[in-house]
């Protein structure tokens, strides 16, 4: 084992790490598209141009990737969580800010839209419990508006979370 260990004097002497350069989303598109073109045997690589093109903002083009998904990815719950990723970018794209959100709650508590929307830019601004909180309470006052949106923003958000723990405990609170 001697021979195979580094010498003391060795261990001295850090070695400085290459700093790691954030790769830009548009270069990672095309990274991943040469990718594919070099591996077109590898289907599991076509759902990675979707996720990198929704870490750009490009939703529309998200989509057009995960709609020419085969089959079998399609299915993937990585494409699912991407598929319900998207669908709370497109609900926030055109909603008013979390302060305008919290205004419309404090005159009207039963302002169901708000309170929506309010839950999905929380969960999307990383306080899960918080937007988890705001879909219970519409599923708690009103079970069925926006024919049953809470209970679906509920499974969708755990799709999407990485906390097992939270999500059981949301399950729970849910049913």
């Amino acid at each position: 084992l001697a021979r195979h260990l580094a010498a003391p004097a060795e261990e001295a002497t850090p070695v400085m790490p290459a700093v790691a350069v954030a790769e830009k989303p548009e270069a990672a598109v095309a990274r991943l598209r040469r990718e594919i073109a070099v591996a077109p045997d590898k289907p599991e690589l076509k759902l990675d141009p979707a996720l990198a093109l929704m870490h750009a903002g490009e939703a529309d083009a998200a989509q057009a990737e995960l709609d020419a998904l085969p089959a079998n990815l399609a299915e993937d719950a990585r494409a699912k969580r991407l598929r319900n990723q998207l669908d709370f970018a497109r609900v926030l794209k055109d909603a008013p800010d979390m302060a305008a959100l919290r205004t419309r709650l404090a005159a009207n508590a039963n302002d169901h839209a708000a309170r929506d929307l309010l839950g999905v830019r929380l969960l999307l601004d990383g306080h899960a419990a918080a937007g988890l909180d705001e879909f219970l309470q519409i599923l708690k006052t009103q079970r069925d508006w926006n024919d049953g949106a809470a209970k679906k923003r509920l499974i969708a958000a755990f799709s999407v979370l990485d906390d097992e723990e939270l999500v059981g405990s949301y399950r729970r609170r849910m049913a």
